[in-house]
């Protein structure tokens, strides 16, 4: 999952070409193919990472959204149909947040400790799709271009850092399961 944003990130900032020697004209297919890997891993990682089909059924039945659009766009990018797939990235882009921050909560609420930080995650990155998308639409934002593929950057490490910090939590709650279980043995 987090290779399919990284790789997706590069290719949104012509870097691709550095590693793969595409001709620009072929950017956005790339960029639509890793749109698409992205949001296919994104389904199978936040179902379990939220454990969703034991704790949230309904929630991760939702989530099949993400994982079936993730698949649709990377063969509709493979096929050539270029504007069908980015259309259905950019749904699912919005989607994504309709589901995933929904979710989050719920899991939340559940008392389910990693839950915080893929929230807190998923809130940062709301945050930069909304700039990124004004910034698209050539609306006035106060930050130039230059400046927001900067705070891309530190967006997705920061991104990154949450959800690392969340696995550390599961895996931790997964120790303390273990030793109760061992213990009562």
């Amino acid at each position: 999952y987090l290779i399919g944003v990284s790789v997706q990130q590069l290719s949104l900032f012509g870097h691709l070409s550095l590693f793969f020697g595409v001709e620009s004209e072929r950017d956005l297919a790339i960029q639509v193919f890793f749109a698409g890997m992205g949001f296919f891993w994104a389904g199978i990682f936040n179902r379990a990472f939220l454990e969703l089909r034991e704790k949230a059924p309904r929630a991760d039945r939702v989530m099949f959204v993400l994982i079936i659009g993730g698949a649709v766009v990377c063969f509709l990018s493979l096929l050539g149909v270029i504007e069908p797939a980015l259309d259905l990235a950019v749904l699912l882009q919005l989607g994504s947040f309709l589901i995933c921050v929904p979710t989050a909560i719920i899991r939340v609420r559940q008392g389910y400790r990693p839950a915080i930080f893929f929230l807190a995650a998923w809130v940062i990155v709301m945050t930069a799709s909304v700039l990124y998308i004004l910034l698209l639409l050539d609306v006035r934002v106060p930050i130039s271009t230059f400046m927001f593929d900067r705070i891309v950057t530190a967006i997705t490490a920061t991104y990154s850092l949450l959800l690392l910090l969340g696995l550390a939590e599961r895996i931790r709650l997964l120790r303390e399961a273990k030793e109760r279980a061992e213990a009562r043995n």
